[in-house]
């Protein structure tokens, strides 16, 4: 069981990527938050195995949150997702620790395979994942 946390502050995001990934087999979705600041608190009591980080938040940005879960020892691996596909954002995003670029306008497969992959293959096939 791979558990996500999804960070979104856009409401039908969030709802949307909770009824695709509540569908699957093998992800639990163990949160939402709406803003920097509550994903990473969600993130320090829930202990998710991935995060879903929207870039653009309030309160607190998604690269902001990426350089403070670069001090975690126990981090989550983190999939951005963003409304832009600027070479700029995806490399700052990759330097402050991302570890999966997708941009919301991308199939829902990508996000799914990028789970996947950041998760361990091994995690979802093990309980009838492909």
């Amino acid at each position: 069981m791979v558990r996500v946390l999804i960070a979104d502050d856009h409401h039908f995001v969030r709802k949307g990527l909770r009824r695709l990934l509540d569908s699957r087999q093998c992800i639990e979705v163990v949160g939402e938050a709406k803003d920097g600041e509550e994903t990473l608190q969600l993130a320090g009591v829930l202990k998710p195995d991935v995060l879903i980080l929207d870039i653009a938040m309030p309160r607190m940005s998604g690269i902001d949150v990426l350089k403070r879960l670069r001090e975690w020892v126990h981090r989550p691996a983190v999939i951005v997702l963003s409304m832009s596909n600027s070479a700029e954002l995806k490399q700052e995003a990759a330097w402050a620790g991302a570890d999966v670029f997708l941009t919301k306008g991308g199939a829902v497969e990508e996000l799914l395979r990028s789970i996947k992959e950041v998760a361990g293959e091994s995690r979802l096939s093990a309980c009838g994942e492909t």
